[in-house]
């Protein structure tokens, strides 16, 4: 007898892991993607273009988490405020990670 259900929308720990890690490898990508665009192509400063690719990476990530990693999470109808409340909690916690990492 499992103490898990066996619901197919239950996530296995292990496979939740390997989608939080692909969304961030991913946003990794776009961060340095947009990163060198920004700066080769639009010519922009590193400081303006710094920000910008590290908000895109930022959205990039909320989305796919919400989409892929968390998906079996959500309910089936979220309001916009609820999805911006989630969206601020999301920026604000990749803030204070950033903040608090070494290096």
């Amino acid at each position: 007898m499992s103490l898990v259900p066996s619901s197919p929308c239950v996530r296995s720990r292990p496979s939740r892991y390997a989608a939080f890690a692909t969304v961030g490898a991913f946003g990794f990508v776009v961060q340095i993607g947009s990163l060198a665009v920004l700066m080769s192509v639009a010519h922009c400063g590193w400081l303006p273009a710094t920000l910008i690719s590290v908000e895109l990476a930022v959205l990039h990530n909320f989305f796919w988490h919400e989409r892929w990693t968390w998906s079996d999470q959500a309910s089936a109808f979220v309001t916009p405020l609820a999805l911006l409340h989630r969206l601020v909690r999301f920026h604000v916690g990749n803030g204070l990670t950033s903040l608090g990492a070494p290096g």
